[in-house]
């Protein structure tokens, strides 16, 4: 019973934790990815939000569970998308997300911006070696 309890505490704090640190990203603009949406969707569809061909994606787990307890225990952050220009506040609170595996990186379109994004880019690496640095440029011109 006692490894129980300890187990839960531990799921607890971890999770609350790990919430936290999404919401300060995304107090940020940085746009959290959890799992589920990472493996449903394309990554167009992640880099620009565009859930057209797609509806939103729901957390695994029964519904009448979710509602009572949330969707957080049910959902892990596994990939963000930034900007060059958030780097520097991001990384700190990127490091203690346990299951971060992909970092979706906005290299913009200007010429100037070209040894900014390399510097970033090339931070993101060094400091998380684990994870996969996917870059792209500006959206799609739909017209």
């Amino acid at each position: 019973m006692l490894g129980v309890c300890l187990w839960m505490g531990y799921k607890v704090n971890t999770v609350r934790q790990e919430e936290g640190i999404a919401t300060l990203l995304a107090q940020h603009n940085v746009r959290i990815i959890f799992d589920y949406e990472q493996a449903a969707l394309s990554t167009e569809e992640i880099v620009w939000g565009s859930f057209i061909k797609h509806p939103t994606p729901e957390p695994p787990g029964p519904q009448w569970i979710r509602a009572r307890i949330g969707d957080a225990y049910f959902r892990k952050v596994t990939a963000v998308s930034l900007s060059s220009d958030k780097v520097d506040t991001a990384l700190p609170l990127l490091k203690q997300l346990p299951h971060l595996r992909e970092i979706y990186f906005s290299q913009g379109s200007c010429g100037m911006c070209i040894p900014t994004n390399y510097a970033a880019q090339q931070k993101l690496k060094r400091e998380l070696p684990r994870v996969k640095i996917t870059p792209h440029g500006s959206p799609p011109i739909v017209g």
